[in-house]
């Protein structure tokens, strides 16, 4: 009788945590979905929490996991989709050990000239060209800030057609971490969708150039005339959508600074480039944020 009680004490207090740590994912993920407008599917006992989140006209679902072959060891996975990609493409880190599966048949590793970032990544695609174009000095500074934030750890990047996602090794259940990470998510998807866009160049990663049919991330026109550079993530913007809404649009980017680009003009013919104007100083919004 006294074994039979022990062990029922013993799982009455396995049953106990656990249920404990169910629900502070479910309550984490609580104040995520009511922060960003979301709908929670609520994790127990045979399934695992998740959360559908709109954005703009697209929508994404947001989960977590426990690891295969660890011991508890948890996964966040954030899936955006992304209707006009049809390229795949595994952008994978350099560690020594690998705790998140992945499949690459089908593939193959595309080489780089960016020392930094072939230090800690490996990229395979099915298709090498568009691959390049995709992987934008912007993209490559969010995928750091996803894989840093809130700490480091092993962050897989996936791109299929139709689908972003993100996947990386997670302990916090803070749900000021975890919107951290929808941010920084999102912010990878803007800046994706950035390098899609047609119109627009970048000189020196510090000159911003807007050539032409660019479109403000805020209102969706194009912009002509009155435009504005972010300072962080280099996104353009109506100088009058910026300072309405009181910073850049990107997710996860928070900058309140802008800076003035430079036109584009033909070069051939007789239309010679003017001189480059003097180096304004960078604007700031009207309100804050």
């Amino acid at each position: 009788m006294l074994f039979a009680a022990i062990v029922v004490l013993a799982l009455f207090g396995v049953f106990s945590q656990t249920a404990a740590r169910f629900e502070r994912w479910n309550s984490a993920l609580a104040a995520v979905a009511q922060r960003f407008g979301g709908v929670l599917s609520r994790g127990g006992w045979f399934s695992n929490p998740s959360l559908r989140l709109p954005y703009g006209t697209t929508y994404s679902r947001l989960s977590v996991y426990s690891l295969p072959g660890t011991s508890g060891r948890k996964c966040l996975e954030m899936i955006v989709q992304w209707s006009d990609v049809s390229l795949h493409m595994a952008l994978v880190p350099r560690v020594s050990r690998r705790q998140i599966a992945i499949d690459l048949r089908g593939l193959h590793e595309l080489e780089f000239d960016w020392d930094d970032f072939r230090l800690r990544w490996n990229v395979w695609a099915d298709e090498g060209e568009e691959s390049r174009l995709l992987l934008s000095s912007g993209v490559r500074v969010q995928l750091e800030r996803i894989s840093r934030s809130p700490e480091p750890a092993e962050t897989l990047v996936l791109i299929y057609p139709g689908w972003l996602v993100v996947r990386k090794v997670w302990e916090s259940s803070r749900a000021n971490d975890l919107e951290q990470f929808v941010e920084t998510t999102l912010g990878l998807y803007d800046q994706l969708q950035l390098t899609k866009t047609e119109g627009i160049d970048f000189v020196n990663g510090d000159q911003p150039q807007i050539i032409d049919h660019a479109n403000c991330r805020i209102c969706g026109e194009e912009m002509s005339a009155e435009i504005v550079i972010c300072r962080r993530c280099q996104t353009p913007h109506h100088r009058d959508c910026w300072e309405y809404a009181g910073g850049c649009a990107t997710y996860g980017c928070r900058e309140t600074i802008y800076l003035l680009p430079r036109r584009a003009f033909p070069t051939a013919g007789n239309h010679a480039p003017p001189e480059p104007s003097q180096e304004l100083p960078p604007g700031r919004p009207s309100k804050p944020r």
